[in-house]
């Protein structure tokens, strides 16, 4: 089995997670899962009924990987999509994260980890926009603290970066974890 890429995304809310997820993988060899964590850790009513983006309604691929088990995540999606290269993960929960990193050592695969981030003010303001200022300030300094006690060997985005100039920034990004640029 020749080994692939994990690109897993990390931020707080709102902080252009999925947005990301969908440029990287906007490659013909890429493939967005989300937040694949909800598939096996449903916190949202639609997570119980998770459907492909391919937007086949016959598509089972969520189903199939489902019943393989968190465990068997990744080498069921790579045996299922043998031409994809890399997959891109931006799921936020730090459990998952902690969790996913625990096998990442015991599987024949690559993994770059990815966070994006926003200023304090920005991210108060992207709560402040949705009616969720309260402890804005306590989550996030609280995910970061989590973040950097849970990983070492991580690449920096910042927002406003990638928004005032998508293309280039993307192109660093691809550079950073290693994929071609598209």
């Amino acid at each position: 089995m020749k080994i692939r890429k994990i690109i897993r995304i990390a931020g707080t809310s709102f902080s252009g997670s999925t947005m990301l997820d969908l440029m990287i993988a906007n490659d013909p060899v890429g493939f967005s899962c989300g937040e694949i964590n909800a598939l096996f850790r449903p916190y949202r009513k639609h997570h119980f009924f998770p459907e492909c983006g391919c937007e086949n309604p016959d598509c089972n691929i969520w189903g199939i990987v489902k019943t393989k088990g968190e465990k068997n995540l990744w080498p069921e999606l790579m045996n299922l999509l043998p031409e994809k290269s890399f997959f891109v993960d931006s799921s936020k929960e730090l459990t998952w994260i902690y969790d996913q990193r625990k096998r990442d050592l015991s599987e024949d695969k690559e993994v770059k980890n990815l966070l994006i981030w926003k200023t304090p003010l920005e991210f108060a303001l992207s709560c402040w926009k949705r009616g969720q200022l309260s402890n804005w300030y306590h989550g996030y300094v609280s995910y970061y603290e989590r973040y950097f006690s849970i990983l070492d060997d991580w690449y920096s985005i910042k927002f406003s970066d990638l928004v005032s100039n998508p293309s280039q920034k993307l192109e660093s990004i691809c550079k950073a974890v290693g994929i071609a640029y598209f």
